[in-house]
């Protein structure tokens, strides 16, 4: 098998499990001792099938993270950026149709769900574990202080 089939061999394999940026195959093309012209050629052509686009990754990246680990749009640009994803794709994608128009509802849900486990402590110590909390799944600090503040005086 010469560079060329055993590179082709590689990206189908990655992407036949998930989605996968350009990034992540020239990475596991370097992991794996794929020359870069080679490699660039194979993502080329995967690019050209339609196995390859930076713009659905990220668009389907965003949706499955709605769906199973609800964050705010800085984690979300973080982990695409941590992709490879460009930073003019990432905002294209979290302000358009499928990104994070509704992430005030999305924090509330969210919010609601932390609160049974923190029910029944003083509203100062609610608003802060609430806030930090929406903090590190990504959310602005105005989102987080306006979620806790919303939930104490529910």
């Amino acid at each position: 098998m010469n560079e060329r089939e055993r590179g082709f061999a590689i990206a189908l394999e990655m992407i036949s499990r998930r989605r996968r940026s350009e990034y992540e195959v020239r990475a596991r093309f370097s992991q794996r001792g794929i020359p870069p012209q080679t490699g660039e050629e194979i993502i080329s052509a995967l690019r050209e099938m339609g196995y390859l686009n930076d713009r659905a990754f990220a668009e389907a990246w965003v949706r499955d993270r709605k769906i199973t680990k609800p964050m705010g749009r800085y984690r979300l640009a973080r982990e695409l950026s941590e992709k490879g994803i460009e930073r003019s794709l990432i905002d294209e994608v979290l302000d358009g149709e499928e990104g994070c128009q509704d992430e005030l509802a999305l924090a509330l849900a969210l919010a609601r769900t932390r609160l049974t486990s923190i029910k029944g402590r003083p509203p100062e110590v609610v608003q802060r574990r609430i806030g930090q909390f929406l903090l590190r799944r990504g959310f602005s600090q105005e989102t987080a202080a306006r979620v806790a503040w919303q939930l104490t005086r529910d």
